[in-house]
């Protein structure tokens, strides 16, 4: 995936961080690669390898490896907790490339993202920041087996 034009830079370790986050939240089982690469850019590459659960046509519940819930996810600033008001248009990006190539739906999004010409530390006159997102997707999540809330037993003295 080719970001292009982020208002900042990013560190290698941070976009590994929030791609994996975000893969996650959205019912990826397996993360096998996050690879960012030119991060010294604000048009840096991040080659991705990932495994989301899917609905296999004419298959019925207990056919499959897993067991999965349609579920509405939001990314938003601390939702999940690495993501920042001013990954704003990170977000965007990756819901315009990343998402549309995946087997989800975009409920919502709103961005707003301050622009390029905005000073970075300019906030609202209520204190909060200018930069707010919100974006609502469908996806297939895992539903992992329970464990039992009683311990197992050791082994006898």
């Amino acid at each position: 995936m080719h970001l292009t034009d982020l208002p900042r830079r990013y560190w290698c370790d941070e976009l590994w961080s929030k791609f994996r986050v975000v893969l996650i939240s959205l019912g990826a089982g397996r993360v096998d690669e996050v690879v960012p690469s030119d991060c010294d850019s604000k048009s840096p590459d991040v080659h991705l390898q990932f495994l989301l659960p899917r609905l296999m046509p004419g298959a019925s519940a207990g056919d499959g490896d897993m067991q999965a819930a349609a579920s509405v996810v939001a990314l938003a600033p601390g939702r999940p907790a690495d993501l920042r008001a001013s990954d704003c248009h990170l977000v965007r990006e990756i819901s315009q490339s990343l998402l549309t190539d995946l087997p989800i739906k975009v409920e919502s999004a709103q961005f707003g993202c301050l622009s390029d010409t905005t000073p970075s530390g300019a906030h609202a006159p209520s204190g909060g920041t200018l930069e707010h997102y919100v974006l609502r997707i469908r996806a297939l999540l895992p539903q992992w087996p329970q464990r039992s809330a009683t311990p197992t037993e050791g082994p006898a003295n």
